[in-house]
């Protein structure tokens, strides 16, 4: 047996010997109306379950709590705040039935993100695992939070939003925006980047200023735009590749500015930094005005052709 799955049973059987549940009824740190379920630990030295006794409540709120173990028959709206380290105890959710749910985290410590959700916001809290499956996710606020693993194996697209503020990011595996979606990044830090990990396309809305990206290889894919990005004193070292229809440019950018503590600051070049940010936007702006007299340009061509050719053929 694996020992992470081990370690996980484990810890599942000594919640079991003695810990408070939060559904239960009349439970003397809980309270309850029509439609949430209120729970403060603060006096209280138990660890905590949550089940699918919850369900009955469109809203869930836990707070001030050591540990929480959360079920994956839990199929309801959770805030926690202030809690020490949430876990679930399996990957599996019912995400086909479960949908239209939110997650909100507030100085809390988490293994996973279960995947049945459609809002998802964290401030100042720590994701030491992974974003599982989304199928319906359709906003994600971070603000002052540290992330192992950001996946969105999902394309956000639609009305969907991404905003990351003040955000570490150890490893981002998937980022794709499409349709009228918006991302908005400012003031974060991405430590790793892997291989066509950020993709843009379509009308999404992109604006990512006074950030860090720290792999060599960071590329940033942009595919038939018809609005443009706006990339604003980002450090770093990152590169633009332009995909219009069959055509393809690739822009390249790399500035490296660190402190030595790590911490993103005043760069001593912010003219410099300002200047490339107005740069990327009429870049942007350029390459998009030209995909569109490009495809103007060809359908013209194409229509001259037509015409001579039923000419030779009258």
């Amino acid at each position: 047996m694996e020992p992470v799955y081990l370690l996980t049973l484990l810890l599942v059987c000594c919640f079991s010997c003695d810990s408070a549940v939060v559904g239960e009824e009349n439970y003397k740190d809980c309270f309850a109306s029509d439609s949430v379920l209120k729970c403060d630990f603060i006096e209280s030295t138990q660890d905590v379950r949550m089940d699918e006794r919850v369900n009955k409540f469109q809203t869930v709120l836990v707070m001030n709590a050591g540990q929480l173990l959360l079920h994956p028959s839990v199929c309801t709206s959770v805030s926690l705040y202030h809690i020490g380290s949430v876990m679930f105890t399996s990957t599996s959710q019912k995400a086909a039935n479960c949908s239209g749910k939110a997650l909100h985290l507030h100085n809390v410590t988490v293994d996973q993100i279960p995947p049945y959700l459609e809002m998802i916001s964290l401030e100042n809290s720590r994701l030491t695992g992974t974003f599982l499956s989304q199928p319906h996710l359709k906003k994600v606020k971070v603000v002052n939070s540290w992330l192992r693993h950001f996946d969105l194996d999902t394309v956000m697209s639609g009305a969907s939003e991404v905003r990351l503020h003040r955000t570490n990011i150890t490893t981002l595996n998937r980022l794709h925006m499409a349709g009228r979606s918006k991302l908005f990044i400012t003031d974060s830090r991405v430590q790793k980047v892997s291989e066509k990990a950020i993709d843009f396309s379509e009308n999404a809305s992109v604006e990512v200023m006074r950030s860090v990206f720290q792999d060599d290889s960071t590329e940033i894919a942009v595919h038939n735009y018809k609005i443009g990005i706006l990339l604003a004193n980002i450090t770093g070292s990152w590169k633009i590749n332009y995909k219009c229809w069959d055509t393809q440019e690739t822009h390249e950018t790399t500035v490296n500015k660190y402190f030595s503590d790590g911490r993103i600051g005043k760069q001593n070049d912010f003219p410099l930094q300002v200047l490339l940010g107005v740069l990327g936007v009429l870049l942007a702006i350029s390459v998009s005005y030209n995909c569109y007299t490009w495809r103007g340009s060809r359908k013209v061509k194409v229509k001259a052709k037509e015409e001579i050719k039923t000419l030779m053929e009258a």
